[in-house]
C-alpha cells in the first residue's frame, strides 16, 4: 500500500509547500481514501474531495515532534485512523444535514396542514360530517 518513501520526511517536505510531495501523499493514501470515499452516502466524488480535503489539512497540522519515530510503523496508522475519524465527522455531518428540514418543505407542510384544516371546517359546516 505505501510506498517504502518515508513518510517522515515527504510529510515535512509537504508541510513547506510542495506541491509534489502533497500529490505523492495523497497518491499513496489514495485507497484509504477511496475506501471511505465509497461508503459515504454523498456523490463519491464529493466524498472523495472532502476527504482529501480532509487529508491534506490533516499533513499540515501532524506536529512530527510529538511523533514517537519517523519510521511509516508509526505514522501509517496514525494518518489511516485520522482518515477514519474524517470519515466519521463527514458522515455525521452528512446525516445531521439530511435530517434538517428546509424552509420550503416546512412552508408546504403549514401550507398542507391549513389546507387540511379548511377542508374538515367546510365539510364539517356542510353537514355531512
Amino acid at each position: 500500500m505505501i510506498a517504502q518513501v518515508a513518510l517522515f520526511d515527504t510529510i515535512r517536505t509537504a508541510q513547506n509547500k510542495n506541491c509534489e510531495a502533497m500529490l505523492l501523499l495523497l497518491e499513496q493514501f489514495e485507497p484509504i481514501l477511496n475506501k471511505y470515499a465509497r461508503k459515504l452516502h454523498l456523490d463519491y466524488d464529493d466524498a472523495k474531495q472532502e476527504l482529501a480535503l480532509a487529508f491534506i489539512e490533516l499533513v499540515k497540522s501532524i506536529k512530527l515532534s510529538n511523533l514517537r519515530d519517523s519510521s511509516n510503523k508509526s505514522i501509517v496508522p496514525y494518518i489511516a485512523k485520522s482518515i477514519h475519524n474524517a470519515y466519521i465527522r463527514i458522515s455525521t455531518a452528512d446525516k445531521k444535514l439530511s435530517k434538517e428540514i428546509s424552509l420550503d418543505d416546512l412552508e408546504s407542510a403549514w401550507e398542507a396542514h391549513h389546507f387540511y384544516k379548511k377542508s374538515v371546517q367546510q365539510y364539517w359546516v356542510s353537514g355531512h360530517w
